[in-house]
């Protein structure tokens, strides 16, 4: 289940009053956040990895379209 729809559901078990079945919800709600706050992180460690990577030390040149050079900057 995504967070939108536990969050739709936690609302419609509030408005029943379904205080048992409202808190395992919110558990779920906390799970599911928890789970995509550690998926954005790694995303974020990854991203700056990629980026890493095209650091312009590496790069030889740069075409206006095309980047050229060897993955350890040497002329190839």
């Amino acid at each position: 289940m995504s967070v939108i729809d536990t969050a739709r559901s936690i609302f419609l078990l509030a408005r029943r009053g379904a205080t048992l079945e409202l808190q395992q919800q919110i558990l779920q709600l906390r799970d599911e956040a928890l789970a995509l706050l550690e998926e954005n992180r790694n995303l974020k460690a990854r991203v700056a990895e990629l980026e890493g990577r095209t650091e312009v030390s590496e790069i030889h040149s740069f075409d206006g379209t095309v980047f050229w050079g060897s993955k350890d900057g040497q002329e190839e």
